[in-house]
């Protein structure tokens, strides 16, 4: 091992300390002199830094519609008891906004999806785009109440039952097949 000055300098200090010579310190004493010289050197300045960071504000008031879907996913699981499932997929965008894929799933049907609806927002949950799959046009949600006054009317609307309905059926068959 070559002698870096870090190394020299642990090796002296354990020296004078009535340590043996350091050509008789073995290879493991050196590594850990070494080792430990850095978490003291590492840890002890970190503890003393003031933070600038100042009152950070508290979470609390505004449900995101990330939430929101994630409790819709899991009430039609307990509702379908279980036949039926729905998952909510996130990814950021180029952009700087994040994308959730609201999907209806088919446990029995070998975890097929169903894409329902995306909603999209950028780094403030709201104003947030709806686009369901059925429309050609995004809808606009200014605030948290008007994505819970949307949210029913894509969860109830007709293309939706029907898809609930389609995934019920032939889950039923598999689950009679089996």
């Amino acid at each position: 091992m070559k002698s870096n000055p870090e190394t020299l300098a642990a090796a002296r200090r354990a020296y004078s300390k009535g340590a043996k010579p350091f050509s008789e310190v073995s290879e493991t004493s050196r590594r850990k002199a070494l080792a430990d010289a850095r978490r003291k050197r590492v840890s002890q300045p970190f503890s003393a830094v003031k933070s600038l960071w100042g009152e950070l504000p508290s979470v609390g008031d505004i449900v995101t519609p990330l939430v929101m879907l994630r409790q819709q996913a899991g009430l039609l699981k307990k509702t379908s008891r279980g036949m039926l499932d729905a998952s909510v997929s996130t990814v950021p965008l180029p952009t700087g906004r994040f994308r959730h894929s609201f999907y209806l799933v088919a446990p029995l049907l070998g975890n097929y999806r169903h894409l329902i609806f995306t909603v999209e927002h950028g780094i403030d949950p709201y104003p947030a785009e709806v686009k369901p799959t059925q429309a050609t046009k995004a809808l606009s949600c200014p605030s948290q109440k008007a994505f819970e006054n949307l949210l029913p009317k894509l969860l109830q609307h007709p293309d939706t039952r029907k898809a609930i309905s389609a995934l019920m059926e032939n889950s039923q068959a598999v689950k009679v097949a089996a």
